[in-house]
Order: C-alpha cells, then structure tokens, then sequence
C-alpha cells in the first residue's frame, strides 16, 4: 500500500497524504488493527500526539494481541515522564502478547526507570525464559546492575550474552553499556575503546555518545564532550539530560549565554526537574558575578523541590556577602573616581 512507503519517510507532509488514505481504509475496514496503527504512526509524525494515542488505543481494542500498538502507547506516556503509565501499557499488551520480547523489554526498562529493580530483574529472568538468545534482554539487565552498583555482575552479563549469543560482540548497544561498566569499574582505557567500538559500528549510537561524553566531563574534558553532546541533542532533540550536560560543557568553555540557553532547554522539556535551576544559580553566580539572577535561580531551585534547605541557606547567604563585597568596591571605585575627576579638574584651574 502507498501510505506504507509514505509513512517511513518521516515527511509531515506526506504523513497527511497518507492519513487521508488510511482514514478511508478505516471507514471500510474498521476491523483492521494494523490500519489504526498507521493512524497513529501518521498522527505522531504529524505532531499529534493526543490524535496518535487514541488511534494507537482503537487498535488494541480491535484486537488485543497487537503488541506494537501497546508498545507505542507506553513509549508516548514515558516520553512525557509518565513511567508508571508507560509500564502499565506495556503490561496490558504482555497480558495479551505474553511471548512478546519487545514488550517484556520495555517494561523492564519502565522498571529500571522507576527504580524498581527487583521488579526489573524478575521481569528479565521471566523474559529469557521464553527467549534466552534475545540480546536486548541482557542489555537492560545490565543497566539494571550498573544502576545498582553491581558492576561485576553487570560485565558478567554481557560477557555471557556475547559469548551465547551470536552477532552479539558485534552489536553497538552491547558495547556502548559495557564501555559504562569497565569506566566505573575503573579501566578507563578498556572504557574507551568499547566506546569508540560501539560508536563504529553505529555512528548514531546515542548511548556511547551519551557514555563518552560523561567521561569527557568527569575529566573536564570540556571541548571534547561537547560535539558529542551536540550530535546526542540533534538525535534526542527532546532530552533534558542532553541539554543539562550541553550547558555543563558550554560553561566549561566560557561559553556562558549558550550554557543558559542550554539550561533554559532543559527546564522546557522537563519543568519537574530542579537541577536546570541549580545550574543556572552556578553559572549566574560563580561564573557570570550576576548575583541577583543567582539567587533568584536558587529560590526557584527550592520552589522546585530542590536542597537539603540548609545547604540551600548557607548557598544565599554566601552569595549575598559577595554582592556585597563587590557593591563595596563597586563604591569604593566610584568615590575614587570622582575624586581623580576633582584633581584634574582643580589642576586645570591652577
């Protein structure tokens, strides 16, 4: 069908060319499950999320068992910070879709998200049970031990993934996340060449970029981490992450109303977050000397939910005694100022 080659362009559109057609498709054939699907593929293309999900919605109540349809409701409810819808998404298509791997794989990331990481491992062993070849399986099992500390564990996992499963040692995720886990572990160079490795099998790899780009600005490595981070901005054009450490690299750099705009992004795409606003207060005040825009960054810092209150108090009142420190010489300067000004001026008339 037409509207098939259309929607794979991502060209809005086209998108609507085959919008029309699906529409009528559905006026004919309402039974037809993959033709809501479609519906809701144009529709996101489109920017229509709200006209994407109820399309997506109508195809799993005209059947059920259509698990891409359950995958990309919960992939728009976690795009919009809504772990916890996410994952019940995913576990309504595994309830009608209980060998699907795709949707036992998102939900162990909805887990890990959540940080309910027992929940997470449970859902991986009961995922290769039904499947133990599937790689992407024991990449989110190995984020799960990172994310819990468990290094060693972690690099088991992938060792035994690439040792089981074949084409593993040649898959860009597997080495951009065993990159991560030799970094914590401490072999830096073994973390940087399973970064380079991942990032040329797939030069769009966004979790190496995203991997190496945090080793850059853990050693400070500003100019290095920044055209990562770019390239990760234009693949991920909607994560505050992203855009949190793009304005850590531009202030590094001296490159102070980028690093704002940065922070400014971030606070766009994801309101909830207060560290945007503790970022600011640092440029605006260590950086920048704009001690009223700092303290204000901090206040909203607070508002947002930000702290402990103490360290946020000792944080003021540090700043207030720079601004006045520098309002005292600022003074200091003036007077000095108008006095030079009065000894030229009683020079002149001697």
């Amino acid at each position: 069908m037409l509207f098939r080659s259309l929607l794979t362009t991502g060209d809005t559109s086209r998108a609507e060319r085959a919008l029309e057609s699906l529409k009528e498709i559905a006026a004919q054939h309402p039974e037809m499950p993959a033709v809501h699907y479609n519906m809701g593929v144009a529709y996101h293309q489109m920017g229509q999320d709200n006209e994407a999900r109820r399309a997506w919605t109508r195809a799993t109540e005209v059947d059920p068992t259509y698990a891409k349809a359950w995958q990309n409701l919960g992939a728009l409810s976690a795009a919009s910070g809504r772990q916890d819808l996410a994952l019940a998404n995913y576990q309504s298509g595994t309830r009608y879709s209980p060998q699907n791997i795709d949707l036992r794989v998102a939900a162990i990331g909805a887990y890990r998200e959540l940080k309910r990481y027992d929940d997470a491992i449970a859902e991986a062993k009961n995922a290769l049970l039904i499947n133990s070849k599937a790689l992407a399986i024991y990449n989110e099992l190995a984020l799960v031990y990172i994310e819990t500390g468990k290094y060693d564990l972690a690099k088991f996992t992938l060792q035994k993934a690439m040792q089981d499963i074949p084409g593993a040692d040649g898959n860009d995720r597997v080495h951009a996340i065993l990159g991560e886990i030799y970094y914590r572990l401490g072999f830096s160079g073994d973390a940087l060449k399973s970064f380079q490795r991942s990032l040329e099998l797939n030069p769009n790899q966004l979790s190496a970029m995203l991997y190496l780009a945090g080793y850059y600005l853990d050693n400070r490595a500003w100019a290095d981490a920044t055209p990562l981070l770019e390239r990760a901005a234009g693949l991920a054009p909607n994560d505050a992450g992203v855009q949190l450490n793009l304005g850590i690299a531009y202030r590094g750099q001296g490159r102070f109303e980028d690093a704002a705009a940065a922070y400014k992004k971030a606070l766009q795409l994801r309101p909830s977050d207060p560290e945007p606003y503790r970022n600011l207060a640092v440029l605006y005040g260590d950086y920048q000397k704009a001690y009223d825009a700092a303290l204000s960054a901090i206040e909203d810092y607070r508002r947002a939910g930000g702290g402990p209150p103490a360290e946020l108090d000792t944080w003021v009142k540090s700043l207030n005694k720079e601004k006045e420190k520098v309002e005292r010489q600022r003074k200091r300067d003036e007077e000095r100022r108008k006095k030079e000004e009065e000894e030229q001026i009683g020079r002149a008339h001697v």
